[in-house]
C-alpha cells in the first residue's frame, strides 16, 4: 500500500550522489555561470538574493535555482524518505501500515505531507482531523513560513477540522508532523472534483514547494 524512495543509497556512484537530490527528481538545472557566495542566513532579510543583486543579464528564477542548488553536503547529510501512500480514502490505510511497518526508525523524525500542490493558494493545514482536531507541529510550521516568505511567496496558514490527511496519521503517533497544501477556498484544490486534470497543475506551484521543502531540509 505504499512505495517508498530513500536518498541514502550506498550503491550510487559518488558522482551521482554529489548531485542536488530534489533537483534531479524535479528536473532541475543547476547554473554553472552564477556562483553567489552568500549562505542561506543571508535571505531571512526583505532582499532574499543578498549579494547575487548585482549579477548582470541573470534573472531572479536563475538566481533562486543556483541558490538553491549549494549545500548538497547539508542534504546528504540527512536520511530522506520520499514515501507515496495509497488507501487515504480508506482511513489512510496505506500510510498506517507504512509508519506501523518502519516504526523503529521514526524516532527524532518529521513528517510534511503533501496535498494537491499543483493548483490552489499553497497554505499550511494549521489545524486537522475529522474526530479530534490536531496541530501542525510548532516548529515545522514556523520554519516553513519563514523559507516561504524568503522565496517572496509565504504561505499562509489555515485551518481544516473537517480533514484528515497522512499527517494526521503520524500526528496521532505523536510525531511531528505537518501538511502543505494546494487549497481553493476550504477544500483541498481541484480534489475530487472534474478539476483535477493535468492541464491544470501550474509548475510553478510544484517548484515552490520543491525548494522550499529542500531548504526546511537544509535548516532542520
Amino acid at each position: 500500500p505504499f512505495e517508498t524512495i530513500t536518498t541514502d543509497d550506498a550503491s550510487a556512484a559518488p558522482a551521482q550522489r554529489g548531485k542536488r537530490g530534489f533537483g534531479k527528481l524535479f528536473g532541475r538545472k543547476k547554473h554553472a555561470d552564477v556562483t553567489p557566495t552568500d549562505t542561506w542566513d543571508d535571505f531571512d532579510g526583505d532582499d532574499w538574493k543578498g549579494g547575487a543583486t548585482g549579477i548582470q543579464g541573470v534573472s531572479e528564477r536563475e538566481l533562486r535555482d543556483a541558490i538553491t542548488s549549494m549545500g548538497d553536503d547539508e542534504l546528504l547529510g540527512h536520511d530522506i524518505w520520499f514515501v507515496a501512500t495509497g488507501a487515504s480514502e480508506y482511513g489512510n490505510a496505506g500510510m498506517k501500515a507504512f509508519l506501523e511497518t518502519h516504526r523503529d526508525k521514526l524516532r527524532g523524525v518529521f513528517l510534511i505531507n503533501l496535498e494537491c500542490v499543483g493548483a490552489g493558494q499553497l497554505a499550511m493545514v494549521a489545524t486537522e482531523g475529522d474526530r479530534r482536531v490536531l496541530k501542525g507541529d510548532k516548529r515545522i510550521t514556523n520554519l516553513v513560513r519563514r523559507v516561504s516568505a524568503a522565496f517572496h511567496n509565504e504561505f499562509v496558514s489555515v485551518e481544516m477540522p473537517y480533514e484528515a490527511t497522512e499527517a494526521y496519521v503520524a500526528m496521532n503517533m505523536s510525531l511531528r508532523s505537518l501538511t502543505i497544501a494546494g487549497v481553493d477556498g476550504p477544500n483541498f484544490a481541484c480534489s475530487h472534483s472534474e478539476a483535477d486534470q493535468p492541464y491544470n497543475v501550474n509548475p510553478e506551484n510544484v517548484d515552490l514547494v520543491a525548494d522550499v521543502v529542500t531548504e526546511v531540509i537544509r535548516r532542520s
